[in-house]
């Protein structure tokens, strides 16, 4: 079991209003199990912090033109901190999630908002620690850890067909 802990530190753009996303409180309440979860499933070694900013969709859609060349908002954008090997830190990086992309997709997929926010939250968080989805081999142990770690919240596979 990790000893070590996934600390996110958490900004709400002012143009977003929690409360026109059901749940959302409940989803942040849960956060601190999600990052238990994500540090005792990869047995990460040292503390790790992130940010975490909740943005709209034109910011999200700024941001994925800025740094992906794609004109339109998305669910979740992940930088990882690129600091020089003489800084010892134990940041990994940003993370901006749009609640208006995450709320369409979860009604889309028939998901409760809080359990799909966790699931891109965690997405988030594991691009941070370094895995990704552009092999199918990485995109399966990606979506493993985030299938475990969802599954200890009481929330069901996100990438199970409705």
């Amino acid at each position: 079991m990790a000893s070590a802990t996934v600390s996110v530190e958490i900004s709400i753009a002012d143009d977003i209003n929690v409360s026109d996303f059901p749940s959302f409180e409940n989803a942040i309440s849960q956060m601190q199990a999600l990052c238990i979860s994500i540090a005792e499933r990869i047995d990460i070694e040292k503390d790790v912090e992130c940010s975490l900013r909740f943005v709209s969709s034109s910011e999200s859609a700024l941001l994925n033109n800025t740094y992906r060349n794609k004109n339109y908002a998305t669910n979740v954008l992940s930088f990882p901190a690129e600091l020089p090997d003489f800084i010892e830190s134990n940041f990994v990086g940003d993370i901006a999630i749009c609640l208006d992309v995450v709320k369409t997709e979860a009604e889309q997929q028939h998901k409760m908002f809080a359990h799909h926010l966790l699931h891109i939250i965690s997405h988030g968080i594991l691009h941070l620690l370094g895995y990704d989805h552009i092999t199918e081999e990485s995109a399966q142990v990606m979506e493993t850890h985030e299938k475990m770690v969802l599954a200890q919240l009481g929330i069901d596979d996100p990438y199970q067909v409705q």
